[in-house]
């Protein structure tokens, strides 16, 4: 159980810019934290079994194969005009006014 100096020394290591009369409160608070952490720290030993109806059978895997991935379409399906491999577009006196 900690301590009143206990709880003093974490605020100071904290560097917490703490207001007197909110001390109590937060003293409270620390004390309760450091309680549960103690609660924790006694089941931390425990063995765990995994056993239960909570625990799902293991699901078998499945093969690992080397597949093809279409991941990225083809250049010239979003473009206006492609044609051999390349996109086609105005020449650049074409777009000229004058």
């Amino acid at each position: 159980m900690p301590d009143r100096d206990d709880i003093d020394r974490i605020v100071e290591l904290a560097a917490l810019d703490i207001e007197p009369d909110t001390l109590p409160v937060l003293r409270n608070q620390i004390r309760q934290i450091l309680e549960y952490i103690s609660q924790l720290e006694a089941f931390a030993d425990e063995p765990v079994t995994p056993d239960g109806p909570d625990v799902a059978a293991p699901q078998p895997l499945r093969p690992d194969t080397v597949r093809p991935a279409s991941v990225a379409p083809t250049p010239g399906v979003n473009a206006p005009e492609f044609r051999d491999g390349l996109f086609v577009v105005p020449k650049l006196d074409a777009l000229d006014p004058e």
